[in-house]
């Protein structure tokens, strides 16, 4: 729909008559002056262009580009990869800290749920930004399921968001479901591969010994999981997966030196 000699205020008001007549779809309105700031903030999605009619515009929109030539590649590259990506980051990170969380749920039963925790208290605060942050980033902003070239020329990729190929409810919980089992793996593996260890021989073993390798299970398997849904790995890819899983072992044997710990 092209709005054309019509005030600001109009421009809103068919935006919003859409809105209300058809909830369930995803408007898009491009401006370039600040004549069209109202249309483009009462949107779904905003566009401003920036040029001979200001920058107001392009400030108050969610996406700038500089022309209108711009806009194809804008939705059928950058749009739809940014909704993968989303998605994705969406589900990761609520499966990352349900598979976090579960080892210390299933240690409760073995507790009689006393509270008594299995991960170090400073390493416990680590998870989200030292130890699992940087490879879900790079994916967040660098990972390309395809080549440019194929977005720009077969847009039936472009069907995905159409769909909700990548972010439904069946999805969500498919991933709450795998952060569970999973949780529960890693836990059974480290409690009960380690539960007849001789205190004799040097091997003593305790709920935080067995807790920290129940934590260095999840922060492998939760790396392992971006790198494994990589599009187009990369040496980077690589190396913030590793680096992550390094920085744990690092940070604990850091620890481990400090008197008195």
């Amino acid at each position: 729909m092209i709005a054309c000699r019509v005030s600001p205020k109009q421009k809103a008001e068919i935006v919003s008559m859409v809105r209300a007549k058809n909830p369930s779809v995803t408007t898009l309105a491009i401006g370039d002056g600040a004549n069209d700031v109202n249309v483009i903030t009462a949107a779904h999605v905003g566009i401003g262009i920036s040029g001979l009619e200001g920058q107001l515009a392009a400030r108050s929109s969610d996406y700038a580009i500089g022309q209108c030539k711009f806009l194809k590649r804008l939705l059928f590259l950058h749009g739809r990869e940014a909704y993968r990506r989303n998605a994705y980051l969406i589900c990761y990170m609520f499966y990352k800290n349900t598979l976090f969380v579960f080892p210390m749920f299933f240690y409760g039963f073995y507790s009689v749920f006393s509270g008594t925790p299995i991960y170090d208290n400073y390493l416990y605060q680590f998870f989200n930004l030292f130890f699992t942050g940087a490879p879900i980033m790079w994916f967040g902003i660098m990972d390309f399921e395809h080549s440019r070239e194929k977005f720009m020329t077969k847009h039936k990729y472009y069907k995905l968001g159409f769909n909700d190929e990548m972010f439904n409810k069946y999805i969500f919980w498919r991933w709450i479901v795998y952060g569970i089992w999973q949780g529960a793996l890693i836990y059974f593996v480290a409690f009960y591969s380690m539960q007849y260890a001789d205190p004799n021989n040097g091997s003593a073993s305790s709920e935080l010994v067995e807790g920290q390798f129940a934590y260095l299970g999840v922060v492998t398997l939760a790396n392992l999981k971006v790198t494994t849904s990589t599009s187009n790995f990369t040496v980077w890819t690589f190396f913030f997966s590793i680096s992550q899983t390094l920085a744990f072992v690092l940070f604990f044997f850091g620890l481990n030196l400090l008197p008195n710990y």
